[in-house]
């Protein structure tokens, strides 16, 4: 069951409130900049509210199988970069714990998706660092193609809650 008001609505309710009776007796150019860099933290917000755990439970989901792509491509692969891929990759997955386990709240899904990405970031490192020895071979090319579509994919669901920087008033 949850709490009503939500938290996002109460957000809402906050800056409807700003938008209504502060802004409106804004008369310092600056002040009014600064009074729409509010109103979009404060819509940034509740659209985070929203949308940030699912993100964040799906993005977790993607990085563990592009992360297991990895390991098996490392496992198999007589390249000496990439020797201590399958370890680093075992260790962040068994700290991030089952899968099947339900997600925590978002401040603790944040940290395991950072942790994972860490972990993603040291394997990009070694493949890169492979490169040239195995930058021909098909699964190289393919985990390589995982790694950009996942977090491509991450990018476009974070995009759901970004204003964009240069639309409306702003400072």
């Amino acid at each position: 069951m949850t709490v009503h008001p939500r938290t996002d609505e109460l957000v809402d309710s906050i800056r409807w409130s700003f938008e209504a009776f502060v802004m409106p007796d804004l008369t310092d150019e600056y002040a009014i900049s600064v009074a729409h860099t509010i109103r979009n933290l404060l819509q940034h917000v509740s659209l985070r509210i929203q949308l940030e755990g699912p993100a964040l439970d799906e993005h977790r989901r993607e990085l563990r199988s592009v992360l297991s792509d990895i390991r098996e491509f490392a496992e198999v692969s007589q390249c000496a970069a990439l020797a201590d891929v399958p370890g680093r990759v075992n260790a962040a997955l068994e700290a991030d714990g089952p899968d099947a386990v339900p997600p925590p709240g978002v401040v603790d899904l944040g940290e395991k998706v950072v942790a994972l990405r860490w972990a993603l970031d040291g394997a990009l490192r070694s493949l890169q660092a492979a490169k040239g020895e195995l930058g021909g071979d098909e699964r190289y090319v393919a985990v390589r193609s995982a790694i950009r579509d996942c977090l491509g994919r991450q990018l476009e669901r974070e995009a759901a809650w970004i204003t964009p920087a240069f639309s409306g008033r702003r400072r």
